[in-house]
């Protein structure tokens, strides 16, 4: 059974499946978000439906040291774009100095800002983490990419800021975080106790809304002057414990993401020392940064710190990367293991590299990973300002970049969600071939494949087996300032059993692309 069709932008697909069964092209649809929970180790939907999250974060409601402003204000045409690339999660990191101004007091400008964002990933099928953010603590209190606590909650100890390396180990930084743990008071209370009311007002103002998947607590937290061996057991599980009460107050099932410390973190997860979690509803979130800074001789190490010296917006890493994955699978091995051990899922909550031959391979070898490891995770960064770093995925006036490659890579073929169990998720970048196999379980949902033009230009050729198969043309146009993106959702109907789905590229006839017919499926004679 043969089905030619031509989509928006002129893509010729044929589907050739193993039972012949009905296909229908159908009219463009977005798929609606849905509540999520965390049941064992995979986060799903009401139906058992498990959504494979591919997705990006949005810092344009953070609130940066006015001398290192790299946020770029959000809009509905973002959220077009990235449900374009394929992207269904956004984590929108904010900043407590905005949401809290005062003392337990709340900005109700704010909440409304962080609602129309929730608004407009909504609109598009796109779930939201809200991530309680912070860099270098404060953006009164560092020179360069600093955000997160208001000033009030900036207690040094009288120490001063001097910038060292990537500014996690600068004094002024570790005295605050120290304040911070130890919980010191202000306005007869502990700095504590105004961080767990604003998880609070944020998990209460937004429980009931589907599209928020749920509450990173604490981006990267530094032990300050704790031992970081001790850190994690006596100091920062405490105030987790703490964090989930008080947001399991208000919100009974969102998931609730949990990040290692950044000492922990950069030592692969050693320093976290619990068998049993003591909430059903959290998510194991590292971050995979492994490589990112590079620093590999002595020479580019001493320039790279010169340069940071002089300019402390440069991060230092001295992480190896080898030019293959094999490096990169330590820390996903790693994360993997404590998760399975700990029983609860994990989600990459930031990977990102700079826009070169050298990152874009890097970049390549996290998505395999990603697939290999059935994890999701979240680009960083969606867009930026020009002059700062540029990682921005997407121009800072909305549009690919100049160079589409990161977005190629990021807009590969991946499940959006899936009706059941994934048993193994593979695509191979130089031949463009995925493959997808999962145990389908029936009632939990139909399964959506996203399929890009940026990857499949000329089309493909979709072999299943076995099942009911939709071709849905699907979602999605976006034209913004110098591009057009277009994208195919393969949509598998609801059913039970073992099934396996192969997409290639459909070879373009001599002297041109395929043009194709549209028609009706039905046996071939």
């Amino acid at each position: 059974m043969t089905l030619i069709t031509r989509m928006p932008w002129v893509m010729a697909a044929s589907l050739l499946l193993a039972s012949p069964r009905p296909v229908s092209a159908n009219p463009v649809h977005l798929s609606p978000v849905f509540p999520l929970h965390v049941a064992g180790q995979a986060v799903v939907g009401p139906r058992g439906q498990a959504p494979w999250f591919r997705g990006v974060n949005a810092n344009g409601l953070v609130q940066y040291n006015p001398r290192f402003p790299e946020q770029v204000a959000l809009n509905a045409a973002d959220f077009r774009e990235m449900r374009a690339l394929g992207f269904n999660l956004v984590r929108l990191p904010l900043s407590l100095s905005r949401l809290e101004p005062y003392p337990g007091k709340f900005s109700v400008a704010y909440l409304h800002s962080i609602s129309q964002v929730v608004r407009w990933a909504r609109s598009q099928g796109i779930w939201v983490i809200l991530d309680l953010h912070q860099d270098r603590y404060a953006a009164n209190l560092f020179p360069g990419e600093a955000d997160g606590f208001p000033p009030w909650m900036v207690m040094t100890f009288g120490l001063k800021t001097t910038p060292v390396l990537a500014g996690i180990t600068d004094p002024a930084v570790q005295g605050a975080f120290s304040s911070f743990w130890l919980n010191r008071a202000v306005a007869g209370h502990g700095l504590q106790y105004y961080y767990f009311l604003a998880l609070k007002k944020l998990a209460s103002t937004f429980a009931r809304n589907p599209a928020v998947a749920g509450y990173d607590v604490m981006n990267e937290p530094n032990p300050g002057f704790f031992p970081p061996l001790e850190f994690a057991s006596t100091v920062l599980l405490p105030f987790y414990r703490q964090a989930v009460t008080a947001i399991r107050s208000v919100s009974r099932s969102q998931p609730i993401f949990l990040e290692p410390d950044v000492v922990s973190m950069l030592a692969g997860y050693q320093a976290w020392p619990y068998r049993r979690w003591f909430d059903r509803g959290i998510v194991f979130e590292p971050h995979m940064y492994t490589g990112t800074y590079r620093g590999l001789d002595l020479s580019h190490f001493l320039r790279t710190l010169g340069a940071h010296l002089v300019n402390p917006m440069i991060r230092v890493n001295l992480t190896p990367w080898n030019g293959t994955s094999s490096s990169l699978a330590i820390p996903y091995g790693q994360a993997q293991s404590l998760a399975r051990k700990e029983k609860v899922p994990f989600l990459v909550g930031e990977f990102g590299d700079s826009p070169t031959a050298t990152g874009n391979a890097w970049l390549e070898d996290e998505i395999r990973l990603q697939n290999q490891f059935g994890v999701g995770g979240l680009l960083w960064l969606w867009q930026i300002r020009q002059g700062s770093y540029p990682w921005g995925l997407v121009s800072s006036r909305g549009g690919l970049t100049r160079d589409p490659e990161r977005a190629t890579i990021m807009a590969s073929p991946h499940p959006l969600v899936v009706g059941g169990r994934v048993l193994s998720s593979t695509f191979h970048f130089k031949s463009n071939r995925y493959q997808l196999t999962y145990q389908a379980v029936y009632g939990s949902g139909a399964t959506e494949i996203y399929l890009s033009h940026l990857t499949y230009a000329h089309g493909f050729q979709v072999a299943a087996s076995p099942g009911q198969m939709t071709l849905s043309r699907t979602i999605t146009k976006y034209g913004g300032p110098g591009a057009h993106l277009s994208a195919t959702i393969l949509t598998i109907a609801p059913q039970s059993g073992r099934v396996g789905i192969t997409i290639r590229p459909h070879a373009p006839r001599v002297g041109g692309p395929s043009q194709g017919k549209t028609g009706s499926a039905g046996h071939n004679s």
